[in-house]
């Protein structure tokens, strides 16, 4: 490791999903340091994948999220990727969730933090819920990045178990698990 740190290999990466995932794996862990390139894996490779037809990225925070999703426009727009969405875990677990109360609670600080008309977050709700019970049965790759969410938030939020286990149960793709801090996510 230099004094300008490491940064991962996304085609030898890549590669070695590829080959876990003909041995039949379909619940993969990366782990690394943070900033070593773990989502540039994404990018590069997997969204240009002829043999990939969507992949979803998930994330612990409605601003990593819109980051995703601006990164994935890109690379659709002008490199000609695959298709890719992003979404947060947090408005997933909105969809699932039956307490009306956190729900309208959520959603009006999910608004005033990203400054959305109603109008705005009735569309981003209908993808979410579209997503959240119907498309993820058909997605190639789920990718969960900041994995780590659903054991260091499990303390005082009981709703990420519940989510984890219905991306993990309804999820038929391949799904990998991104994370830098691992011991919080294989120890739970």
């Amino acid at each position: 490791m230099t004094d300008q740190g490491i940064y991962i290999n996304s085609q030898e990466l890549y590669q070695e999903v590829k080959n876990l995932v003909k041995k039949g794996h379909r619940n993969i862990l990366i782990t690394a340091p943070i900033e070593t390139g773990k989502t540039n894996f994404i990018y590069e490779n997997l969204l240009y994948d002829q043999d990939v037809n969507s992949v979803v990225m998930l994330s612990n925070r409605a601003l990593l999220k819109e980051q995703t999703r601006q990164e994935l426009d890109i690379r659709r727009r002008w490199h000609k990727a695959g298709e890719g969405r992003a979404y947060c875990y947090q408005l997933i677990g909105n969809v699932l969730s039956e307490d009306n109360d956190r729900i309208k609670f959520f959603n009006e600080q999910f608004k005033k933090d990203n400054e959305l008309t109603d109008e705005e977050l009735e569309e981003i709700y209908k993808q979410i819920e579209q997503f959240v019970k119907v498309d993820i049965k058909e997605v190639d790759y789920l990718i969960l990045d900041e994995a780590h969410y659903f054991t260091s938030d499990s303390v005082f939020n009981k709703k990420t178990a519940e989510e984890f286990e219905y991306l993990h149960k309804e999820c038929k793709g391949v799904k990998l698990y991104m994370t830098a801090t691992q011991e919080a996510f294989v120890e739970a």
